[in-house]
């Protein structure tokens, strides 16, 4: 499948909006703990807060067209190492991975292989040395893109429910 990737426009909002939603719904599905959970405000809310960091991080949207509809999109930014990350980390310029979805019906046949080289394209393009991307541990489709994509297990966030202790 060749879906036509381009930056986003401000024409593509509300797509954008459902595309966040859609990725929320999934992600409250496979969440195990059922500690996530989509407010009907979330799809505004979080377009909003996302545009802002793109803005003021360097950032970058991307979607994925296919015969005029927008079947994913991926968010990255590059936000700036604060003098306390570099006592504590090598300086760096890193690219995050904020968010890839791809609409339900098109996932698996390139659309997020496509989305991701192009954003790594901006990436390099803006001398970043590192990429980094968070992924829900039950979200092992996304866990196999990346893996696939050369991205390597760096760190766990680690919970534990207190109330299922007794």
């Amino acid at each position: 499948m060749k879906a036509r990737i381009r930056e986003y426009q401000g024409s593509d909002r509300t797509a954008f909006v459902k595309l966040m939603e859609q990725l929320m719904d999934y992600i409250v599905s496979i969440d195990d703990l059922k500690r996530i959970r989509r407010m009907p405000e979330f799809g505004e809310s979080y377009t909003q807060r996302t545009l802002q960091k793109v803005a003021e991080n360097n950032g970058i949207i991307y979607v994925a067209e296919l015969d005029s509809e927008l079947v994913g999109v991926v968010v990255g930014t590059i936000p700036e190492q604060s003098k306390e990350d570099q006592l504590e980390h090598v300086p760096s310029k890193c690219g995050e991975v904020l968010e890839l979805v791809v609409k339900a019906g098109y996932r698996g046949k390139g659309v997020g292989t496509m989305l991701m080289n192009k954003l790594e394209e901006y990436f390099k393009e803006n001398n970043c040395n590192m990429l980094g991307v968070g992924v829900l541990v039950p979200n092992k489709n996304a866990h196999r893109l990346y893996s696939k994509l050369g991205y390597k297990d760096r760190s766990f966030y680690m919970t534990k429910d207190l109330q299922d202790q007794e």
